[in-house]
């Protein structure tokens, strides 16, 4: 039997795009009171390019990934384009410019785990091609390209900080990742992803 609506586990995080990580990180640390994790730097993925539909432009930008979390809350992942000078950036910031799509706001797609991913896209599919709501495949699911060593960090900073076993295992897990973006009727970019927990 089709599944008649997409089926959602969990909010797996909110992506905010920032022009300095370190600086970001540094707010929403002693602002808010999140507790920063893992770092991840200078990835070239194509499923994360195809989050925004650039799936063929993964090699031309890297990006740079810190997520932090407010216990039993919220997580967030912030993102930065790796290879810039954080600095100028900071003081030249113009949202639209910085983006990876044309959309000016900071905050990036909403990544939700569902139920089942295969299910999820052809659902989705169905929903793109019957042309009732105009949404936006952005190809289907796609797993993460694994990660190296030298992809992961715990700065000073971080909750995870000298725990290279968990960070290793993080590491790991990445590689059993998967999801496809999409971008619903009102400008929502949203990730749908597999649960690997």
């Amino acid at each position: 039997m089709a599944q008649d609506f997409v089926k959602f586990v969990e909010l797996q995080h909110l992506q905010i795009f920032v022009y300095d990580l370190d600086y970001a990180s540094e707010f929403y640390r002693e602002v808010f009171g999140f507790i920063e994790m893992q770092t991840h730097r200078n990835l070239h993925d194509s499923s994360f390019a195809a989050w925004f539909g650039m799936s063929d432009r993964a090699n031309e930008f890297g990006l740079d990934f810190r997520f932090m979390f407010y216990p039993d809350v919220l997580s967030i992942k912030l993102v930065s384009v790796a290879d810039k000078d954080a600095e100028t950036r900071r003081k030249q910031f113009e949202p639209a410019s910085h983006r990876l799509t044309l959309r000016a706001e900071a905050l990036g797609p909403v990544s939700m785990v569902v139920d089942d991913l295969e299910d999820t896209y052809k659902l989705l599919k169905r929903v793109e091609e019957e042309r009732k709501y105009p949404i936006k495949l952005f190809g289907g699911p796609q797993s993460c390209d694994p990660i190296d060593e030298e992809n992961i960090e715990a700065s000073k900073n971080s909750a995870l900080y000298g725990q290279t076993e968990i960070l290793e295992d993080i590491r790991e897990t990445f590689k059993t990742r998967a999801n496809f973006g999409l971008l619903d009727p009102f400008g929502v970019n949203w990730i749908m992803c597999k649960n690997v927990l």
